[in-house]
């Protein structure tokens, strides 16, 4: 039958199965090519998008002639000021020195001549007659006059230059101190800050000097890139790993570099330049700073964490080129940002998809439903089988043990009639006989009976309160000297008096009859059984133990099912309807039966009866 069904349903549902599977696939690939060529032009669309907005914005920041350093867009990050190929700003380069003509031209009326004055006389006592001391006095009287910071700064600093060449580093010291904290934000006529020479002269702390280098880095004072490389080493940084406005300078040189003129450039026209340096990418955009003027250029470069932004806005991310991972399409930009693609993953929410997925998932269902249901048939049909083949060992058994009563009643009864010379006490011998065959057939015959009324569910209870003590033990009294004629040993530890619960007596004899035959049946050599009675909680426990051969612990559950032995049970251990019987007895007590056994050392079967809920009536 198992053959028919599989023929006649599983097979077909395999092979439609495997068709449907074939046409998701199909359906699968038709939609990743959908799918992928979307993503593409998602990704063209939002690439040339993203270029136009960005070369708009550029036009608006490089339309006029206002300073570049005023104009603000989240689309910039660095700007740049460039002249016949050189940068101007940032300061890529250091400006020559200045010299105290330039100072003093720049310098308002007023203490300018006095200073000019001193000042000079000073620096002739220093240079030209050495008379280091004249040039102290002098420096430091210059130092005083009412001129701008820049200027005293500058006298202050040949007091310290003099000083140093005197030998006399204690009041040099004090000098540099003073400078450094009065003039630490002017510059010498090397446009090197104060602060920083002092710093050094001083020999500062390695702390002092860090947090010198982070001003710096971030700009507190407007130097070139060379100068910024010149003081890394000696305050412990480097213009690679410094602030804002080291990144800055950075980018300006490395843009000096990299970029070279595209042929004539048109005034109001903004053109875009993309190049790698040190590792990093850039791309920027520039125009001609004013009419008239093919050297002078400003622009900017992009901000490529605000481009990354809008692109993760719009559902894609920016990669490497050339550079692919899962099921994302890459998409390139038409002008800008050589270095990248644009990627678009796969749409999590496509309708299409959605159903193809609900259609692979209730296939999947049904095979599992189909799967399932050949598992419960084969399991229903072998447990048939086996039920059936257990039906047919027991109908089997139950004839030959019917036959073997009739027989010898049959037997003894014609020699009786057949032969009227037997004595007294020969007939009595055979008569008893007959009686005993026909006493062992009537219990054969209601043992079938009852289990016939279990089985229908047609076995009726009569249940009544009170104490089963009585029962107990006339049934051991009745079976005991049964057990003695076999050679058994019964040990009886019986309670007097039990709660009283609501049980049949009938039943109840049966069932320790059930489990003392049980026990004769596999108390292996020991030959002793014992039966107990007594209170537990309030309930009453009926115990059957024997000392024999034991069940194994992954049989101990299946012993209860109808015809079923142990795999070790004795070759003519009965039918596998005894413990079947009690346990329905004691359902129908609600009771509950319990099994300890190990392997060769017996078995303990225990009832447990709850007490009645009602005192028995009289």
């Amino acid at each position: 039958m198992i053959a028919v069904y599989l023929l006649a349903i599983v097979l077909p549902a395999l092979v439609l199965l495997y068709f449907g599977v074939a046409s998701f696939q199909r359906q699968h690939q038709a939609l990743d090519a959908l799918l992928q060529a979307n993503q593409r032009l998602s990704g063209e669309k939002l690439a040339a998008q993203l270029e136009r907005q960005t070369g708009e914005a550029a036009q608006v920041l490089l339309r006029g002639d206002a300073e570049i350093s005023t104009r603000k867009h989240p689309i910039a990050e660095y700007f740049f000021a460039m002249d016949r190929g050189r940068v101007t700003w940032p300061p890529v380069h250091t400006p020559p020195p200045a010299s105290v003509g330039e100072l003093l031209a720049a310098e308002p009326a007023g203490g300018r001549q006095e200073y000019a004055e001193q000042f000079q006389q000073a620096e002739i006592a220093e240079i030209r007659d050495g008379k280091l001391e004249a040039a102290v006095y002098g420096y430091r009287k210059a130092s005083t006059i009412a001129v701008s910071e820049k200027l005293r700064a500058l006298a202050l600093q040949r007091v310290t230059r003099c000083l140093k060449k005197l030998g006399r580093a204690s009041e040099a010291q004090q000098d540099l101190e003073a400078l450094g904290s009065r003039y630490g934000d002017q510059t010498d006529l090397s446009h090197r800050p104060y602060s920083l020479l002092a710093a050094l002269d001083l020999d500062a702390p390695a702390p002092e000097k860090a947090a010198l280098w982070q001003e710096a880095a971030r700009g507190h004072w407007p130097l070139s890139a060379e100068q910024l490389e010149y003081f890394a080493p000696l305050l412990g940084g480097g213009i690679d790993s410094g602030g804002a406005y080291s990144d800055h300078l950075r980018f300006a040189r490395d843009f000096e570099e990299q970029f070279r003129y595209q042929g004539r450039l048109e005034p109001n026209t903004v053109y875009s330049f993309a190049f790698a340096a040190n590792g990093r990418q850039y791309q920027t955009f520039y125009s001609l700073a004013e009419r008239g003027s093919d050297d002078r250029l400003v622009g900017f470069a992009v901000n490529l964490d605000w481009v990354r932004a809008q692109v993760a806005a719009a559902g894609g991310r920016l990669v490497r080129k050339g550079w692919t991972e899962g099921r994302e399409a890459h998409s390139t930009f038409p002008s800008l940002f050589p270095f990248w693609e644009l990627a678009i993953a796969p749409g999590a929410g496509n309708p299409a998809r959605g159903g193809i997925l609900f259609q692979a998932g209730i296939t999947a269902l049904v095979l599992c439903l189909l799967l399932m249901g050949v598992v419960l048939l084969i399991r229903d049909l072998s447990r048939d089988a086996n039920l059936n083949r257990m039906s047919a060992d027991f109908v089997g058994a139950v004839s030959h043990e019917l036959k073997t009563p009739i027989t010898v009643i049959r037997l003894y009864g014609e020699t009786l009639l057949e032969d009227d010379d037997f004595s007294a006490a020969q007939r009595r011998e055979f008569y008893q006989i007959i009686t005993r065959e026909s006493d062992r057939l009537g219990q054969l015959i209601e043992k079938v009976l009852a289990f016939s009324k279990i089985d229908r569910g047609e076995k009726q209870y009569h249940l009544r309160v009170a104490d089963m003590a009585p029962v107990v033990s006339r049934t051991v009294e009745t079976y005991e000297p049964y057990l003695k004629r076999r050679g058994y040993s019964l040990e009886a530890q019986l309670a007097p008096a039990l709660p009283h619960v609501s049980f049949d007596a009938d039943a109840i004899s049966q069932a320790l009859v059930n489990l003392l035959d049980n026990a004769v049946k596999y108390s292996g050599e020991s030959m002793s059984i014992a039966v107990r009675s007594y209170s537990s909680g309030g309930s009453a426990v009926l115990e059957v133990e024997d000392y024999g051969i034991g069940i194994p612990r992954e049989e101990q559950e299946k012993v209860f099912e109808r015809f079923y032995r142990a795999c070790n049970a004795v070759p003519k251990g009965g039918y596998g309807l005894g413990l079947y019987q009690v346990r329905h007895t004691m359902d129908a007590h609600h009771g509950k039966v319990e099994l300890e056994s190990e392997l060769r050392r017996g078995s303990r079967f225990r009832l447990i009866f709850p007490a009645a809920e009602m005192e028995p009536q009289t």
